[in-house]
């Protein structure tokens, strides 16, 4: 049984530990610190993954007007030689062509404007990182000046606060004098 007792005493001591270094709130501000750094470069490569997409699909409007101009100058020889059933499939391949390139301008549009939210809001995240980076900095420097404050504290007066063996006898012998000299006085 004093095995068990032991062991829960162990196991109970090691849980307050970890509980204690949890609770340190320099460990939590450094934690907080990288978790943010981690979120930053997430938000970063998102912002990078828009801005290539919103390329993509301008240089594929780009490609989409190119084929429209081709397609106008085919049509125009079509018309001039009064050929109607061959401007047919063209004015249909025309036409879906102007309907791809609406769609895909929508999307442009709408990656640009999740683009400038996302940009927006990394900007916003960098300079709550920066506050946050800076009160760590802070918190650590204050932490490290107070230690070595109470180095010094307690090394400069370590020697006043030892007491002797005969300091503690002239102490009990002053207590004693003073506590008959009460109870005379009040008797």
């Amino acid at each position: 049984m004093t095995i068990v007792n032991r062991l829960s005493r162990l196991l109970q001591a090691d849980m307050h530990a970890v509980l204690d270094s949890i609770e340190e709130p320099r460990a939590v501000l450094k934690q907080a610190v990288r978790e943010m750094e981690a979120e930053l470069a997430r938000s970063t490569q998102r912002l990078k993954s828009l801005a290539a997409e919103c390329e993509t699909l301008l240089q594929r409007e780009t490609e989409l007007a190119q084929s429209l101009a081709r397609i106008d100058d085919e049509l125009a020889v079509c018309f001039e030689a009064g050929n109607d059933d061959l401007a047919r499939p063209l004015i249909r391949r025309k036409l879906e062509l102007q309907r791809l390139q609406t769609v895909i301008s929508r999307k442009r549009a709408a990656v640009q404007k999740q683009h400038g939210e996302q940009q927006k809001q990394l900007d916003e995240n960098r300079t709550r990182y920066e506050s946050m980076r800076q009160k760590a900095e802070l918190l650590a420097e204050e932490h490290g000046n107070d230690e070595r404050r109470q180095a010094n504290v307690y090394s400069s007066v370590a020697p006043e606060l030892v007491v002797s063996d005969d300091e503690v006898e002239v102490a009990l012998l002053r207590e004693k004098k003073q506590r008959t000299h009460a109870a005379g006085a009040s008797s």
